[in-house]
């Protein structure tokens, strides 16, 4: 039985997804990073594995007839399309800031920078709005998480060359991954803020910081008794990131510290 034969078979009988990684592990790409980013979800990456193992197949596997899905299928795989193209520019957009950065962060490493006197403007400069009385509470509080998510970029972006081992390395990508995606999310809401003078509205923090607001409906005793448990939820994270027993958690126990410290902050400031 053909390699071509095996795929036309699987494409004809349900294209099972957990099938799909084992078929194009075996016939595409065997790279364990590779097989691991597809095997964490792969209904999410199908219509990636079946356009490559289709084009795998060789023609005269590939002019048999295929099962032509019913209009429901059609519709799903067009709405799929559509979700895909949308990321695709997205992702082009990222992309291209991602290069920006990637040079940045080269030419720290290699302590070279191209102009000495030149330095990235401060976070301020380049969004002025937010040093204004106008400016909406929520970009400010994403001022400093923006700070935050760009250090951690560099931070994982430097830890790249330290990596041994394909866990590690799939481990520090997917930091660097995640925290880039925070900070472009937050510059996101930033550069349309400047201009178009109005909120995008689009990111986590509005829904939080609405949750905050609601603090200021308890009483003293309510909120000294939530400080108190919130502290407490920050002592045990804080314990269990120094551990780093699961770093397949790091990044939700990073984001859940974000909050309890954002939360803490807001319930001190109503004590005052």
């Amino acid at each position: 039985m053909t390699p071509s034969f095996i795929i036309f078979n699987w494409l004809n009988t349900g294209s099972d997804p957990k099938v799909g990684v084992q078929l194009f592990q075996t016939y595409i790409n065997d790279n364990p990073l590779v097989i691991r980013i597809l095997s964490s979800n792969p209904s999410l990456h199908l219509h990636f594995v079946r356009h490559a193992l289709t084009v795998y197949m060789d023609s005269q596997v590939a002019k048999r007839p295929v099962q032509i899905p019913d209009p429901d299928q059609i519709q799903q795989l067009n709405e799929k399309i559509e979700s895909l193209e949308s990321e695709n520019e997205e992702l082009s957009e990222t992309n291209e800031e991602l290069q920006d950065q990637n040079s940045e962060l080269e030419e720290r490493i290699n302590g070279k920078q191209a102009d000495p006197v030149k330095k990235t403007p401060s976070l301020r400069k380049q969004f002025p709005f937010l040093a204004e009385p106008d400016c909406p509470n929520e970009l400010k509080i994403l001022a400093a998480d923006k700070i935050t998510a760009y250090n951690k970029v560099i931070e994982y972006y430097n830890a790249l060359a330290d990596c041994l081992t394909d866990q590690q390395l799939f481990s520090t990508v997917r930091n660097l991954v995640h925290w880039y995606k925070i900070n472009h999310g937050i510059k996101k809401e930033f550069v349309h803020y400047k201009n178009k003078n109005t909120v995008l509205g689009k990111h986590d923090i509005f829904v939080e910081y609405q949750d905050l607001q609601d603090l200021k409906k308890l009483s003293a005793l309510q909120l000294a008794e939530l400080k108190s448990q919130v502290e407490n939820n920050i002592r045990h994270l804080q314990k269990q990131i120094k551990k780093n027993n699961r770093p397949d958690l790091l990044i939700r126990r990073e984001e859940k510290m974000r909050k309890y410290k954002m939360k803490l902050d807001a319930i001190i400031a109503l004590l005052k």
